[in-house]
Parts: C-alpha cells; sequence; structure tokens
C-alpha cells in the first residue's frame, strides 16, 4: 500500500515521555515488543529497569542501542511491569526479584536502506510485527514544527536517538521538508518525548533522512512457563565478533559447555546471527572431554536457515534430548553467514539518546 499507520489500526500503546534522561532506546525498544504483543493484552514494560539493569558500563541516563536492549531481553532479564518499576530520570538502582512477564525468544536486525527508496524491508516488517525500532541522527534546526517532519542531511556519521516506525506515506510531499529532499515520502515515526510534543508524540521522517538505520524487531515473546531454565555464560549477548578470518569470513564454528542442574529435556538453543540468509548446524553432546567439545556421545541434532540477521532460537523439541543431572553437555554451533561483517560494525556506532 502506498500508506500504513499502525496508529488507525489499534497496534500501539500509549506513546511515553522519556524526560531529561537518555533513555530513548528504552523506549524504542518496548514500542516495538509492546506494538507485537498488543493482540493478547495492552502492555506497559518498565523502562526504568531495562536503564538501570542493562549490566553495561553505560550510566542509567548514558544511552544505549539494540543489542544492549537484546541482551537485556534475552538472558531474561525482563520486561517488568511499569508499575513493579516505575520510570523516573534520577533513578539509577532497581528492586530485584520483580516478576518477568514474558522470555523473548527473537530479535531481528534488519539490513540498512541502500537508497532512500529501499523501504520494503522497513514496510514489510511493521506489517508483520508491529511497530519497529530504528535510530536517526536528532537535531532540533532539521525539525519542521508546523509539519511535524524531519529530515537530516548534516555531517554526523552516528546516530544519537531512537524511535519507532510505525508506518509511511509514500505520498507526504517533500515541499513539507525544511529541506527539500529529491523526492516525496515518509514513515511515520513514534517519538519518546510525550503526547505534547509533535503529531500527539508522531512525526514524518522523510524517506531521504541520512539514518533511519538500525531497525530492529523485537518480537516472538512467549509464556515464561516455556523453559524452566536457561543455561549461559555471556549475559552482555553480542558485544563482539570473532571466529571469522581473513582468508573465510563466512565460516565459524562456537560452543559451550555446561554442567546439568538436574535431569531435564534441553528445549532450544539460542544464538546470533550475523547476516541474513545464515544457516546452522547444532550438535549436543554428553560428557565431552576436556578440550574437546564435539566429543562425548552425541545427544542429538539438527540443522537450518535464518532469513533475518539477529537473536534467534532454535527449538531442539523433535530431538528429545534428555539431559543428566551432574554430567556436561557441549552445545556446538556451524555458522555459515554470508556477509558476516553486516551487522558488526553497529555493535558500538550507534549510541541512542
Amino acid at each position: 500500500a502506498s500508506s500504513y499507520d499502525l496508529r488507525t489500526l489499534g497496534r500501539l500503546t500509549a506513546v511515553r515521555n522519556q524526560g531529561t534522561c537518555g533513555a530513548c532506546w528504552t523506549f524504542g525498544t518496548y514500542a516495538a515488543l509492546e506494538s507485537y504483543l498488543i493482540s493478547e493484552a495492552s502492555w506497559d514494560f518498565s523502562e526504568n529497569n531495562m536503564k538501570n539493569t542493562h549490566g553495561f558500563d553505560n550510566e542509567h541516563c548514558d544511552g544505549g542501542n539494540s543489542f544492549m536492549a537484546a541482551a537485556y531481553l534475552a538472558r531474561f532479564s525482563g520486561p517488568v511491569l511499569e508499575s513493579d518499576d516505575a520510570y523516573s530520570v534520577s533513578s539509577n538502582s532497581s528492586p530485584s526479584g520483580l516478576t518477568i512477564r514474558k522470555h523473548l525468544q527473537q530479535v531481528l536486525m534488519l539490513p540498512d536502506r541502500t537508497s532512500a527508496t529501499d523501504n520494503d524491508a522497513i514496510k514489510n516488517a511493521v506489517i508483520t510485527y508491529g511497530a519497529v525500532k530504528t535510530s536517526v541522527y536528532w537535531e532540533d534546526a532539521s525539525y519542521s514544527p508546523t509539519y511535524k517532519s524531519y529530515r537530516y542531511t548534516g555531517s554526523s556519521t552516528a546516530t544519537n536517538h531512537a524511535v519507532a516506525i510505525v508506518g509511511w506515506d509514500d505520498n507526504f510531499p517533500a515541499s513539507r521538508f525544511l529541506t527539500a529532499p529529491a523526492g516525496d515520502g515518509a514513515f511515520i515515526v513514534r517519538n519518546s518525548w510525550g503526547t505534547s510534543w509533535g503529531e500527539s508524540g508522531y512525526f514524518y521522517l522523510s524517506y531521504y533522512d541520512k539514518f533511519a538505520v538500525s531497525t530492529t524487531v523485537f518480537a516472538q515473546a512467549e509464556a515464561t512457563t516455556n523453559y524452566a531454565r536457561q543455561y549461559a555464560y555471556d549475559p552482555l549477548g553480542w558485544s563482539s565478533s570473532r571466529g571469522y578470518n581473513a582468508t573465510d569470513k563466512t565460516t565459524a564454528w562456537g560452543a559451550n559447555i555446561f554442567t546439568a542442574v538436574a535431569n531435564e529435556r534441553l528445549g532450544a538453543v539460542s544464538s546470533y546471527f550475523a547476516s541474513n540468509g545464515s544457516t546452522y548446524e547444532v550438535y549436543v553432546y554428553d560428557n565431552p572431554p576436556a578440550g574437546s567439545p564435539r566429543g562425548g556421545t552425541l545427544l542429538g541434532s539438527t540443522s537450518g536457515t535464518v532469513s533475518i540477521a539477529g537473536y534467534h532460537t532454535i527449538s531442539l523439541a523433535a530431538q528429545n534430548i534428555l539431559l543428566q543431572s551432574g554430567h556436561t553437555f557441549s552445545v556446538v554451533i556451524h555458522y555459515v553467514t554470508p556477509r558476516s561483517e553486516e551487522h558488526t560494525s553497529e555493535l558500538q556506532s550507534h549510541h541512542d539518546l
């Protein structure tokens, strides 16, 4: 369609206000996740908890990005309810032991647009999942209060603000931007500066804006009864990349070894994938010998493809892998990731306030 607007479809929760704290990345994240879940309930998740307990070196109002949000949610630190940890600009600590309301299973990291008309991936994501988090470079001088429109054309090489795309209008006039672009068209974007700002909290972002990058879908959040336990060593998620070398930038192996704390079935494994179209092979071994995660008794394996880069949960239900209490077990993954550096450069470049 030439236009699409989640506001008219009842697929958005209320606009929030981050105040003077650099927590826009948490608001953009939950704008997306709450939109995805709205068909079952109108959730109000706690941005305060995410900004205070993300675990990285940043102070609570020092900003963040989609990788930090993904790490917080993937390790099941959240989401918690706003009513359990209410937002406060001055708050830098949160109570412990709060009830986690969902287990996030998937984070899709869309490839950056290659041109002003390369918008189909974002449009498809909005239709399929609801609001999607994205990053822009904000300066007041590029905003038109008259038309609630924005287009940045400056020299910045990184973003500084996170928002959520909630629709588009291919026919939004180019003449309504302070610096007229080469063509019409704008994304409809939700901000986190309250309903008194912009068009009741929303604005129009030109297709010809320099950014609208690091666009991320937070989806497939399930009931917390899906898994009783999570084995993990990496609470900060995807913070760097290794395993690829100069001669082979597409293939890598990774492994972790854990000790089972109970007799239980291994229901799934999760991992990050660096590019669209990545393929994987997963192997699980019982009691691998020291220094050899691919040894021991093979308990099960699976393989597949992920169409979109990001964090994915791979079901092992069909393999019926049974762990024995006290035994070590290894999870080994063989990755083939074309364009493996596609998202690696974004790890630190987008720091949004």
